[in-house]
């Protein structure tokens, strides 16, 4: 009886430390796996075969460092090691840790604008096909928005083929920056070696609860304080903003012309930090960069994105 009853204890204990170890279910205002309208992406096949190419030639050169494990013997590190009657001579090949990029965007209303969302899957499709020959580097993406309950609708991509997800969803057309932060920095902490993640958007945060705003102060903070907890799992977090800040005070110049023309006593702000760009730069600091549209964002990610994983497999 003594016996069994230790063995239960030790089942119990053994069950107790991986139920605790087991990360817990998101809450249920986000709707993880959401589905959107499917749509075909385009990659850019020139450009993904030009990446094949220099990551193949990288990956076929290797890196190799004298340790105390190895297949081969270095004859002057031996002598050397031999002189001094200390040292290591074996000869072993360095091995890259691996890279993991996150590519998420918002899939707000707003992006279905000149071909945005259509642009952004495009960048990702492509990003999956140059690698797909190369095991050291993940890519991962994700689409989030938001309606006016509440409800946050995440889309993850995990495969080139799963890029037909990269849409937007008219039921959902705000901007949960915040929740969008937590999700994909957590979703990053589940692998190892280098991470990356990349936020692409065209938006302030907009979050909605039961019909009612939350003022843009407190979705900043919010946003603010998910990047800093979020270090913990990725230390590379960027956002990069398409809807640049001379579009945006443009459009609330129109809007205050048009409020006064029809006699309306709304304040419109044209106050430069209170614009997307302000409130972004409040939530990413230096790692805030702006491109008017898609097109400059694609070529600027695709740039950045040959060089990390070149980095990476020269490592």
């Amino acid at each position: 009886n003594e016996v069994k009853k230790d063995g239960e204890r030790e089942v119990n204990f053994v069950l107790e430390k991986i139920f605790a170890n087991t990360p817990p279910k998101e809450p249920a205002h986000i709707l993880t796996d959401y589905c959107r309208p499917l749509a075909t992406p385009n990659p850019n096949k020139k450009i993904a075969a030009q990446l094949t190419k220099t990551f193949d030639k990288i990956k076929e050169t290797k890196k190799f460092k004298i340790s105390e494990n190895g297949s081969e013997i270095d004859i002057e590190a031996l002598l050397q090691a031999k002189a001094k009657g200390y040292g290591d001579f074996m000869v072993d090949e360095v091995r890259s840790k691996g890279l993991t990029i996150l590519v998420s965007i918002d899939g707000s209303g707003s992006m279905d604008a000149q071909n945005r969302i259509e642009s952004a899957r495009n960048l990702v499709a492509t990003m999956f096909r140059s690698v797909e020959r190369i095991p050291q580097v993940k890519i991962l993406a994700n689409v989030w928005s938001s309606d006016s309950k509440g409800y946050v609708g995440i889309t993850p991509v995990r495969t080139e083929g799963e890029c037909n997800r990269i849409n937007i969803s008219r039921s959902l057309g705000y901007t949960p920056t915040h929740e969008a932060l937590k999700y994909s920095a957590k979703q990053l902490g589940k692998y190892s070696g280098k991470k990356l993640l990349i936020m692409i958007t065209d938006g302030r945060p907009q979050y909605h609860r039961d019909g009612k705003a939350f003022s843009e102060q407190i979705l900043v903070n919010l946003a603010v304080k998910e990047y800093r907890k979020g270090q913990k799992y990725c230390k590379n977090m960027m956002c990069i903003n398409i809807e640049p800040i001379e579009n945006e005070v443009e459009k609330k110049e129109e809007l205050r012309r048009e409020l006064n023309r029809l006699k309306v006593p709304i304040v419109v702000n044209l106050d430069p930090d209170n614009t997307c760009k302000g409130n972004l730069k409040r939530i990413f600091k230096k790692n805030y960069v702006e491109f008017p549209g898609m097109e400059r964002a694609s070529e600027f990610v695709l740039k950045n994105f040959r060089k990390t994983v070149t980095t990476t497999l020269r490592r």
